[in-house]
């Protein structure tokens, strides 16, 4: 039955003003709740994942023109939220385009459901079309009338499938998503069989082409920057609950970590760095370089130990979490001394330098990580670095491809210790850009490791690929959060002769708070998590519990 057009616009008024008033009790809840709770972390979260789905089945449901003005307040109800529990500055036209990207491509996660409309309505009809076709008289969803056009639906269709293909978006007679048009488009024809989780599909798409779009508009360091916050991992900060001290974050710190993100000015112009030097001949004194206004000084700046702190608290939670998978791990001392990869110190003449006795001076290779895994695997060591792409040394790379600058850290670390010098050992270089991106070979050890973590205890093991998944998962985001509090204490203490620490922050440690110190040896952080892990690879497996 027909449902008259102020009959639908009435109702997407409706759903608006309940949206609405949820995004006002995300604001009061921030307002209202104790200061020391996590309260812009779980309403950024709530917000996420609870706020936008709200719109989908509508936008899946209806013709795309009627919801378009629906959809644009929708989307700027939504940003004008976030703007106010992040405390952002007015987000400029590409800060706006990036926050709309997904996690994985360097943005927040808060698709423009405007721009999601035509996805949404072909994706629906695509994946139901044989339902449709069987319900329906004869005749009512073929081929013809599609082709013809002479339904508001049809058009609605056809209007769609246009709008994607001037994106650069196309669907092949199967079905699939193409990034030119097809020799075989999709037709409509009376045999197609429906095809599930297209809309999926097209949004991946677009997301991609935005992505494409809006990287040659902005700087390289911004570039890079976004560069930096893609890939696995990378933003699951953003999308942790906030179950531990680990994966808390006080509002300040928060809201800094997302201005960060979205390249918003993170320092006032005009401040110096107030690093101070504990040794040598400026003990006692201010770094004093000019602060940079997006954090890029005060997150690579070696006085006064901030990147140091950054570095050791991602060992330590690499440790702790190797120890569940097995491993026995050795994170400091002669244990992760290897003494064949030492090498000469050098003068500037290339002659190896001598102490006041005489002696010849060497680099002793002392790496971060000694794992050793059982007669299975070779003894492994590992060495963590962190690199910041928005930095004068590696813009230009970061700029020119996702985890450019991740792999040329590993590239050097592996040139620093050459495999064929240890026989039966390897190197492992955990390189991770200050945006969150890891480097393929940390991420492929990350997820063998998470495979036999996983395969320790039987409830994860009977979920084969699920478990591991969900381990893997796990760990990310808490390298994530990690990762990121880290950052902000470096932005902090930087700039503390002009701004002080948030309160319940430490304007000096790692952002670890309890977890700063290093875990004991015996410290079982599977069995610790071991219920929540069954559960979320459960869900991802389908499986339901008893």
């Amino acid at each position: 039955m027909p449902v008259l057009r102020t009959a639908v616009e009435q109702h997407l008024s409706r759903t608006l003003e309940g949206y609405r008033g949820f995004l006002a009790g995300l604001e009061e809840v921030v307002r209202d709740a104790p200061p020391k709770d996590p309260r812009v972390q779980t309403a950024v979260l709530l917000l996420r994942l609870c706020g936008q789905g709200k719109a989908t089945h509508l936008l899946r449901t209806l013709p795309p023109a009627l919801t378009q003005s629906f959809a644009e307040s929708l989307d700027a109800a939504t940003e004008g939220t976030l703007e106010s529990l992040c405390r952002l500055d007015a987000l400029t036209p590409t800060q706006r385009e990036q926050l709309r990207l997904p996690l994985r491509e360097g943005g927040l996660g808060l698709r423009a459901q405007a721009s999601l409309r035509e996805a949404a309505y072909l994706g629906s009809w695509l994946g139901n079309l044989e339902g449709v076709r069987a319900r329906c008289p004869e005749g009512t969803a073929s081929k013809e009338r599609f082709l013809h056009e002479d339904r508001d639906w049809a058009r609605a269709l056809a209007n769609a499938q246009a709008a994607l293909a001037a994106e650069g978006v196309h669907l092949n007679d199967q079905g699939e998503v193409a990034p030119s048009p097809p020799q075989a488009p999709w037709a409509w024809e009376d045999d197609g069989a429906e095809v599930p989780q297209v809309q999926r599909a097209l949004t991946k798409a677009l997301d991609k082409k935005r992505r494409a779009e809006l990287l040659p508009r902005l700087p390289p360091e911004d570039r890079a920057w976004v560069r930096s916050c893609g890939g696995p991992g990378a933003g699951a900060w953003l999308n942790t609950a906030p179950s531990s001290e680990l994966e808390r974050f006080h509002d300040a710190d928060f809201c800094a970590a997302v201005r960060t993100r979205l390249c918003q000015e993170v320092s006032p112009p005009g401040l110096r760095c107030s690093n101070t030097y504990s040794t040598g001949p400026r003990a006692g004194e201010h770094c004093a370089a000019d602060l940079d206004t997006k954090g890029t000084h005060a997150s690579t700046c070696k006085v006064g130990g901030g990147v140091t702190r950054k570095h050791d608290a991602l060992v330590r939670l690499l440790a702790r979490l190797l120890r569940a998978a097995g491993y026995q791990v050795a994170s400091d001392g002669p244990g992760t001394w290897e003494p064949r990869w030492d090498r000469p110190l050098l003068d500037a003449q290339g002659t190896q330098k001598r102490d006041a006795d005489g002696n010849l001076l060497w680099e002793h290779a002392r790496l971060d990580l000694r794992l050793e895994g059982g007669p299975e695997e070779p003894t492994t060591y590992g060495d963590v670095v962190v690199s910041q792409a928005r930095a004068d040394s590696w813009a230009r790379l970061g700029a020119s491809a996702d985890g450019a600058v991740a792999a040329e850290a590993a590239a050097r670390k592996a040139r620093r210790y050459p495999p064929e010098e240890v026989p039966g050992a390897r190197l492992v270089a955990f390189a991770v850009e200050a945006g969150g991106r890891w480097g393929k070979d940390a991420k492929d050890f990350l997820w063998r490791a998470a495979g036999r973590a996983s395969e320790r205890h039987p409830g994860l093991a009977e979920l084969g690929g699920q478990g591991r998944a969900a381990v893997f998962s796990s760990w990310l985001s808490q390298l994530s959060c990690a990762l990121q509090k880290a950052n902000v204490a470096c932005l902090r203490t930087a700039s503390a002769g002009g701004r002080g620490p948030a309160p319940g922050a430490s304007a000096e440690g790692a952002g670890l708070g309890e977890h700063a110190h290093a875990a004991p040896v015996d410290d079982d952080w599977l069995a610790e998590e071991i219920e929540q892990l069954i559960q979320e690879a459960a869900a991802g497996a389908g499986v339901e519990l008893s």
